[in-house]
């Protein structure tokens, strides 16, 4: 961001095509689909900052502050889920966008592909008639029904529950705080 917005249009472009060629290689998808989810830029997507777009604004800033003394902040994501996208609405935390070891690879990509609605090619199942009587279109109809239906998948929905529920308790037990799997201290009506 020191160097004037109209000398960084050739880089930036390079690095933001660069960055979603990236993560489409790890994925394993293409890079179209990643930009159809809609949330690439969002921070309840992949959040991947938009820099061809925001050179002015990051040279101005710094400018203002190595000139100035005066911070501006600058917004390198979106924040208002501009997607069709529901599930992204429900991952307000994106904390475990940053890879742990907790997971898998495997999972990783999974949960980050689940996060922009869209199913990797290899896990595709579409289209498909589930033993309920639903069918099954589109990537996120698949994930919908892979989530609210027994019969769609081997594993259930107190399968999932359970493995929910010891990670975060083994979560809550690698930070000192102790952890009921399941208490029975609660009066349930």
């Amino acid at each position: 961001s020191a160097m004037p917005p109209e000398r960084t249009k050739t880089l930036t472009e390079a690095f933001d095509k660069g960055t979603v060629e990236a993560l489409a290689a790890v994925l394993q998808l293409s890079v179209d689909e990643l930009e159809k989810s809609g949330l690439l830029h969002d921070t309840m997507g992949a959040g991947i900052p938009k820099y061809t777009e925001l050179r002015e604004k990051l040279y101005t800033a710094a400018r203002n502050y190595a000139l100035d003394g005066v911070h501006t902040p600058v917004e390198l994501v979106t924040k208002g889920d501009e997607s069709s996208q529901p599930l992204a609405r429900h991952n307000m935390d994106a904390q475990w966008l940053w890879y742990d070891g907790s997971m898998s690879p495997a999972e990783f990509c999974t949960a980050f592909c689940i996060r922009l609605g869209i199913v990797q090619r290899h896990l595709r199942v579409h289209p498909a008639r589930c033993d309920c009587g639903a069918t099954v279109t589109n990537d996120l109809e698949q994930i919908q029904h892979t989530f609210s239906c027994d019969q769609f998948t081997s594993t259930t929905h107190t399968r999932r529950h359970n493995m929910l529920r010891d990670e975060i308790c083994r979560v809550c037990m690698s930070f000192g705080i102790s952890a009921v799997k399941e208490p029975t201290c609660y009066a349930y009506e």
